[in-house]
């Protein structure tokens, strides 16, 4: 039965809470349309500054929207079909708005903060999106399409012969990253053009590498890398233009991509949910060799593991010999790119490094980041006898990365951040690259 709506707490409360939501992505734009002078002032400490705040805005505006509505409006003590009301008057609310799926985030996370995890139910919260995003168009006088359409030559403007260029650029680290696709009558093929500062004619411009097809976008947007910025009105119109370039990559880890991952594990969630409405399989332990450090468990039909983490691990996986020094080869270049990224794990063995299905090694321990130096921590005095003693492993890392058994070699990179160098950390194979000594600045 619909609920009447006969509480006025409930309307005021439903108006409320879209004005902390609207709070929060006013300043996550300002903050993400700021990344373009930062870049071509070549602020790259501004760039990594605003990176980190970002992160954080999201959490603020919801205590800040829990702080009012438990004083003005005493909302934690509305009964159940008050709440209920709630949701009713917010999805009205919705109706012409340009980022409705995030405002529902947004109510989950400020509705599940206000209540009591034994109150609350999904019938409070959205757990299946309540408004469309499907043609959203932001009609305003001044405002920019999603993306635009380019053709070779006006005698040859049609449909299917077109080049479609997504109308703000992705910027991250040092780099900003043109995204689109090439139409070429029933085949399309994306591409990203990383565009970087060129060391050796300061002020100038260069594209860095061109990247084509599902793969070299999936590592743009990878799982593995920080979040892009880019301005976006309408970001589930960038979702979907983005998921025509990466079927395979579910929509929840596009929009972690972007910035917008709480919207990304509530994506998640449905999904999973979804999922096992409709399945008839049940958990079982994941095939193959048991990992060293998790238990592993997944459902056959669904796409994700589960894990786990075992408090003892046996020894190593067996693996051939390419896929030895593949993931010698990465790990070393996993432990540099933190390095130049400015962190450095405490716990650098094997088993907490993974190797991702682009063969890429991650560091996936994020616990060790934040702790303090300890006595069994790991350092470049002690790489070769705690992580070499396997002589195949020992010839393949010292082939590549022998420099970073070197103290000086970190003292060196520690001194250059320090003093406000930052590095270059790109996500594509160096092979890739377009004249990469002369595009990068030197190491």
């Amino acid at each position: 039965m619909f609920p009447q709506l006969t509480d006025p707490r409930a309307a005021n409360i439903a108006q409320a809470m879209p004005e902390g939501f609207n709070r929060h992505y006013r300043l996550f734009r300002e903050t993400t349309r700021e990344a373009k002078p930062r870049f071509e002032a070549a602020d790259w400490h501004g760039q990594q500054r605003a990176q980190r705040e970002r992160i954080e805005f999201y959490d603020l505006r919801v205590s800040e929207a829990n702080e009012r509505l438990s004083r003005e409006f005493a909302a934690p003590t509305l009964p159940a079909d008050a709440w209920q009301q709630v949701k009713l008057h917010y999805i009205g609310l919705l109706t012409n708005h340009h980022q409705p799926e995030l405002a529902e985030t947004f109510f989950n996370s400020l509705t599940t903060k206000l209540l009591h995890r034994s109150y609350f139910r999904n019938d409070f919260i959205f757990v299946r999106p309540a408004v469309s995003t499907e043609h959203i168009e932001n009609e305003g006088p001044a405002a920019r399409p999603t993306y635009r359409a380019c053709y070779p030559t006006r005698e040859t403007l049609r449909a299917n012969f077109q080049v479609q260029v997504l109308s703000s650029l992705f910027y991250r680290n040092k780099g900003a990253f043109l995204v689109g696709k090439v139409i070429n009558g029933f085949n399309e093929i994306p591409f990203a053009l990383p565009i970087v500062h060129c060391a050796s004619m300061p002020g100038r411009l260069t594209i860095d590498a061109a990247l084509f097809g599902e793969e070299d976008l999936r590592l743009i947007f990878s799982f593995a890398r920080a979040y892009c910025m880019v301005d976006m009105e309408i970001p589930s119109a960038y979702v979907q233009f983005l998921r025509s370039l990466m079927p395979k990559k579910p929509r929840a880890e596009i929009y972690n991509a972007i910035g917008l991952q709480k919207h990304g594990k509530n994506l998640f969630y449905r999904d999973f949910l979804h999922h096992l409405r409709h399945s008839s399989d049940k958990f079982r332990i994941a095939p193959g060799i048991k990992g060293m450090v998790m238990l592993v468990f997944d459902l056959p039909s669904f796409p994700c593991v589960f894990t786990v983490i075992k408090d003892f691990y046996p020894p190593p996986k067996d693996a051939t010999r390419e896929q030895i020094e593949r993931a010698v080869v990465e790990y070393g270049n996993a432990i540099k790119d933190l390095g130049a990224a400015n962190v450095f794990p405490g716990d650098m063995l094997w088993k907490n490094f993974g190797v991702t299905r682009h063969a890429k090694a991650v560091f996936y321990d994020h616990g060790e980041v934040g702790y303090s130096v300890g006595p069994k921590d790991v350092f470049p005095e002690t790489f070769a006898p705690v992580l070499l003693g396997n002589d195949t492993v020992r010839l393949v890392f010292m082939a590549h990365h022998a420099d970073g058994l070197d103290v000086a070699f970190w003292q060196a990179h520690k001194e250059r951040i320090g003093a406000g160098h930052v590095h270059d950390v790109f996500p594509c194979d160096a092979d890739k690259r377009l004249r990469p000594a002369a595009n990068a600045s030197a190491a």
